[in-house]
């Protein structure tokens, strides 16, 4: 028994709604993903902050190891 014209269409329709729902599907799921991640400008003032206190700590290391450098020459 050979598939009809309309078969084929019928056939396609079905293809079309199904993979329709499967992109619908992952959208939801990209869309909750990517509402929990930061703002640019969030992400951008946490990152300042984070560097500030990178910066901190290195120039006080810098300053520790001038101080124990001049201790051990004396």
């Amino acid at each position: 028994m050979a598939l009809t014209n309309g078969d084929l269409k019928n056939i396609k329709d079905l293809i079309g709604v199904t993979v329709d729902e499967v992109i619908e599907k992952k959208r939801v799921v990209t869309k909750d993903m990517l509402d929990n991640l930061p703002t640019k400008n969030e992400f951008y003032e946490y990152m300042d902050k984070v560097i500030g206190e990178i910066k901190t700590v290195r120039e006080s290391q810098e300053i520790l190891t001038e101080k124990v450098y001049k201790d051990h020459e004396s």
